[in-house]
């Protein structure tokens, strides 16, 4: 192999394991109580629209045991760096704040749940995944 060749082999190599370590972190924060939150809060809204539809009972009912998983999901990862106490805190706040930036974002008009579903739909379902 040439020394040009063998510098860019190296500097390929270099760039992919910086990608692959910046990926994993990347991995790990999406896993974060606030993360499960943000998806909790995002499924008892889907639950909230097919609810008030009336069309589809059994959708809100799986959008709300996906809802008490990202629950689930949230506290435990909240528990492994956090106390009991701190963590319900924490989560409490983080679902407050993502409850009133989501009513926002369809101006409180569940008709308006798909501008939740663009912005939270993929993050979610890989999270979930």
């Amino acid at each position: 192999m040439k020394l040009f060749e063998f510098k860019h082999a190296a500097i390929l190599l270099t760039l992919l394991l910086c990608l692959g370590s910046k990926n994993s972190h990347a991995a790990a924060e999406t896993r974060s109580l606030e993360a499960y939150t943000t998806c909790a809060v995002y499924h008892r809204m889907l639950a909230g629209a097919y609810r008030r539809e009336r069309q589809a009972p059994e959708l809100a009912d799986l959008e709300t045991e996906r809802m008490q998983d990202f629950i689930d999901n949230a506290k435990n990862a909240g528990l492994q760096t956090l106390s009991a106490a701190a963590t319900e805190h924490k989560f409490l706040q983080a679902w407050l704040h993502d409850l009133q930036l989501m009513e926002s974002q369809i101006n409180g008009n569940y008709k308006n749940i798909a501008r939740l579903r663009i912005n939270y739909g993929t993050r979610c379902s890989a999270l979930q995944g």
